[in-house]
């Protein structure tokens, strides 16, 4: 080879991968391809993509082979397939960058392609979601302004509420989540980044962030494309070993934390109550401003309703709580009401919840599942509930009204098309393992 590889190389090595690859067509043929040190000020070390681009340094490459250059290149593309340049927005970009390779080497490894040295494969991880990986390596993701996180309860002073044990927390245990989360490179091995390829949030053309909702958006699109792609395909009699379902199915779950959408609304609801300078605002921080940490209120009352019919066994419901007790650690909720249902919400089994109060873990289970009852109880019973959200299989097509407030599905089954409810948020939730 050249001291550099050549755009002209390049794309030749590209067609050569997308002929091994026909399922992956409509998403790599939607990429500009070209070789670059940098990109809009930006450095290409090694390899990357946006979601438009698929960008390689072209001194970099030099050093691996032709093989290795063609495992690179489905590497990225696999990337854009799995949604990460939208599904990433708001992690850290190393650690993302690190669950992401886990997801996508499996799929080239088992494509039978050639990956550069240092690749990052765990089989533990495989067909592993990246958000989940993430989870099992380093936790809850943090939220993208967590300023606004509600880490206190809303009333008392600064020293907060005590522990169950009765110990009160240690001081600046509040800031320290968030500071690490913004240090991002460092850990146990292997969690500085990637060797070689990056996964860059997709963004507006002025470099800008994309909302939730053009994320959203955006992952559709790309859904509609290799679905179109697909049946043109099968329609031409092309089919190959792997299939395009996997990539469908890739973009078209939901991929947000189920935390972190209980933390989006929680900032849209709750009105701020005061402040502290125990943890100053890294927003104003950054211009120089040192401000105080404006605390948010709590959701005051929240409704809870779990799915107790035949096909939601107990021990769904006990990981699930588990998840759920992880979560009121860090936000704070003064009443929960607990609703179980099946084809009913009877008032009779409703168990209200308050702060510092552990959650129920024993149910009756047994009967079928209807989604209205819930939402007619709401509307009778917690008229004040800020959110609604409903643990379930969603083994049910009868939703009945949609309710005024915000409506959280957590899905211990995949969400598909066929059973995605038709109002509300919906997330899946591993309950295959204890915590996160």
């Amino acid at each position: 080879m050249t001291n550099r590889l050549t755009d002209e190389q390049l794309i030749r090595y590209f067609c050569k991968v997308v002929s091994n690859n026909g399922f992956l067509a409509p998403v790599a043929l939607r990429l500009t391809v070209m070789t670059a040190s940098e990109w809009n000020g930006r450095p290409v070390k090694t390899a990357a993509t946006n979601g438009e681009y698929l960008l390689v340094n072209p001194y970099w490459a030099t050093a691996l082979t032709p093989a290795e250059i063609m495992g690179v290149i489905l590497h990225e593309i696999w990337h854009v397939a799995a949604g990460h340049p939208w599904r990433g927005v708001g992690y850290p970009p190393n650690q993302s960058n690190i669950c992401m390779d886990h997801e996508v080497n499996g799929f080239c490894l088992d494509a039978g392609a050639t990956l550069p040295k240092d690749r990052i494969w765990d089989p533990k991880y495989r067909d592993w979601k990246f958000e989940r990986i993430y989870e099992d390596l380093f936790g809850t993701p943090p939220e993208e302004n967590d300023d606004d996180l509600i880490v206190e309860p809303p009333e008392g002073d600064d020293k907060g509420e005590q522990c169950e044990d009765g110990k009160q927390p240690e001081q600046g245990d509040e800031g320290d989540e968030s500071e690490q989360s913004e240090d991002a490179g460092t850990g146990e091995s292997g969690t500085d980044g990637p060797a070689w390829g990056e996964v860059w949030d997709a963004s507006h053309e002025d470099g800008t962030p994309l909302t939730e909702e053009e994320c959203q958006q955006a992952l559709g699109d790309l859904a509609e494309e290799i679905i179109r792609g697909e049946t043109d395909r099968i329609r031409a009699g092309d089919q190959d070993g792997y299939g395009g379902s996997a990539v469908i199915d890739r973009v078209m779950r939901p991929k947000a934390h189920w935390a972190k959408r209980i933390s989006a609304l929680v900032k849209k609801t709750g009105k701020v109550i005061g402040s502290t300078y125990r943890r100053p605002s890294r927003r104003t921080m950054a211009t120089g401003v040192i401000s105080p940490h404006k605390i948010k209120s709590s959701i005051d009352e929240i409704v809870f309703a779990v799915d107790v019919s035949y096909s939601v066994d107990m021990v769904r419901l006990r990981v699930f709580f588990d998840h759920f007790e992880r979560l009121r650690e860090t936000i704070f909720i003064k009443k929960i009401h607990i609703v179980p249902f099946t084809t009913v919400a009877s008032n009779d089994a409703v168990q209200v919840v308050k702060h510092g109060q552990k959650l129920p873990r024993k149910f009756q289970i047994g009967g079928g599942t209807a989604f209205a009852p819930i939402f007619n109880w709401q509307r009778r019973y917690a008229k004040r509930a800020e959110m609604v959200i409903v643990f379930t299989d969603l083994g049910s097509n009868d939703y009945g009204r949609k309710p005024k407030c915000p409506v959280l599905w957590v899905s211990s089954d995949p969400i598909n098309n066929y059973n995605r409810p038709p109002f509300g948020s919906a997330v899946e939730i591993d309950t295959t393992r204890r915590g996160y």
